[in-house]
């Protein structure tokens, strides 16, 4: 084989190598626009409590969860929502008046409470 056939099959194997890497290379995704993590699923810590409601005020709800006495705090940020099950069963908005003593809450929040007291991001009525 003369030097130039050689040179000829070594250039073209590179390029052909060089072609099947790239088709074959990882297709990385761009991160993320937001800084934010996303906060995994802990089963052991969920982001939700919950309990039975003792009382109700325009900015903040009393209720009860495994014998223990909590707080949920409520802003105008904060969600309220019910549970319709007819006709057919799916959440709806809901107003502070539709939470009455004795319902059942589920109260959903992204910080830990302090002093038994949640800074709740929604508030789901579960039972009128």
């Amino acid at each position: 084989m003369t030097n130039k056939k050689l040179t000829i099959i070594i250039i073209s194997s590179s390029v052909v190598l060089a072609g099947v890497l790239v088709f074959f290379a990882p297709k990385h995704q761009p991160a993320p626009a937001t800084t934010t993590e996303q906060k995994k699923f802990d089963p052991y810590k969920p982001d939700f409590i919950s309990g039975t409601v003792v009382a109700v005020n325009s900015d903040q709800m009393q209720f009860t969860s495994s014998g223990q006495d909590w707080v949920a705090k409520i802003s105008t940020s904060t969600k309220l929502t019910k549970q319709i099950y007819k006709p057919k069963p799916r959440v709806s908005d809901a107003l502070l008046a539709d939470f009455r003593q004795g319902s059942e809450i589920m109260v959903l929040f992204s910080n830990p409470p302090q002093n038994n007291v949640y800074q709740a991001d929604k508030i789901q009525l579960i039972t009128p």
